[in-house]
């Protein structure tokens, strides 16, 4: 058994609460966030976008032993925790990948669906990790 297969699974129960999700009220859903809950708009190292507002918001938890990730998406939201931001993240990269196919707005050299992505695609963005 792997040391990421021993940790324990989170369910959405484990995180605070979000907001209540109307269809096609993102911004307010967003503006709405509280509970240490809140968005990311850019990912990987050039800050590409990531969803697409106000249809598609991604949205992060940091606690101090849980770490959520919850996407909304026209009004459904789908949340998922996670022992370490580690987790989370990867999980994010996912969503990124995913959502950059879907809308056409990520890296210009984004691998195939079923790729691994490359470094430079995941994790958060920061200005120091961007060239």
């Amino acid at each position: 058994m792997t040391d990421e297969e021993s940790r324990p699974k989170l369910s959405p129960e484990d995180l605070p609460p979000l907001p209540e999700a109307l269809p096609g009220y993102g911004y307010d859903w967003m503006g709405a966030l509280h509970h240490g809950w809140y968005y990311v708009s850019m990912w990987g190292r050039d800050g590409w976008d990531l969803g697409s507002w106000p249809l598609v918001i991604v949205v992060h938890y940091d606690g101090e032993d849980r770490y959520g990730l919850a996407v909304y998406v026209e009004g459904d939201v789908y949340v998922t925790g996670y022992p370490t931001r580690e987790d989370r993240d990867r999980a994010t990269d996912t969503q990124a990948a995913f959502h950059w196919r879907q809308f056409g707005h990520g890296p210009k050299d984004l691998p195939a669906e079923g790729e691994e992505l490359r470094p430079h695609h995941r994790g958060p963005y920061s200005p120091d990790r961007h060239e």
